[in-house]
Parts: C-alpha cells; structure tokens; sequence
C-alpha cells in the first residue's frame, strides 16, 4: 500500500511510511471502511440536494488525474515527499 501528497503544482509525491504504520493506517481505514458501509445502509450518489436519513450514506464519484493514476500504478520513480521544501497547502 502506498500513499501520495499532490502538490500545490499538480506533481505528485511518496509519503514514506515505514511497513509497520502502513498496515497500521491500513487497518484503520478498511476497519471504518466496514462500520459504515452494511446491509443496513443505501448508498446514494451526493448531488447536494439530499438530507440522508441513518440508514444512508453519500458517495461522490471523482476522476482521478492521470498523473496521480500513473503514481500509483509506478511509484518507483516518484520523489518522497519533504516536509521541510514541498509545497502541498
């Protein structure tokens, strides 16, 4: 599992995570991924006209950018992501 900061210039960076938080961080989101999406609840696709009830969640439909596609099929090659030099707020 890789994760990717996009920068105020569209390019895109590795977060270098070491193989334990991964999995850590991984856990979680597949662990909240799974309390809220069962059978007891209706996706709808948000258009911003909706009140959701308990029993529903909203969802948006996003493309994501060739480049952030490209990163996360070839990671080899992208630059980790600096803290203290990339500009990504």
């Amino acid at each position: 599992m890789q994760f990717f900061a996009i920068l105020k210039d569209d390019t895109v960076r590795k977060i270098d995570l070491l193989q334990t938080i991964t999995a850590d961080i991984r856990s979680v989101f597949i662990n909240i991924g799974n309390s809220i999406l069962n059978d007891d609840v209706e996706e709808i696709l948000f258009d911003g006209n909706f009140n959701i009830q308990d029993e529903e969640i909203l969802y948006v439909e996003l493309q994501l950018p060739d480049n952030v596609v490209e990163a996360s099929t070839n990671p080899i090659g992208l630059q980790v992501l600096n803290l203290a030099t990339d500009c990504f707020i």
